[in-house]
């Protein structure tokens, strides 16, 4: 099934309609160690969210991102990204949303 969203993601283009499946495609892609995929998305997904200017989409893109470059030892990318997803946090606005522990 996600081969077959990848290949879908991958022919549709950056596009808005595109951003969840970029975000679902970016964590699967994570999960699997795929990260040279992974990355792509993340920046794809990122680019998306930023055009869009939705922030719940930049916090996803976010913090998707700061975990993707933390796991290969990015610390200090990674916290650029998280401490981005953070800071456009907003309790009374994303808490149904955003789950930050």
């Amino acid at each position: 099934v996600y081969q077959r969203a990848y290949a879908d993601w991958d022919a549709a283009g950056a596009g808005a309609e595109t951003f969840p499946t970029a975000i679902g495609l970016l964590s699967y892609s994570i999960v699997r160690g795929e990260f040279g995929d992974a990355y792509r998305m993340a920046v794809n997904a990122l680019n998306i969210a930023e055009a869009v200017g939705n922030a719940e989409w930049i916090m996803a893109a976010e913090h998707e991102f700061g975990a993707l470059v933390l796991y290969q030892g990015k610390i200090d990318e990674g916290l650029q990204h998280l401490e981005r997803c953070w800071a456009l946090y907003d309790h009374e606005t994303h808490h149904q949303h955003m789950q930050f522990t």
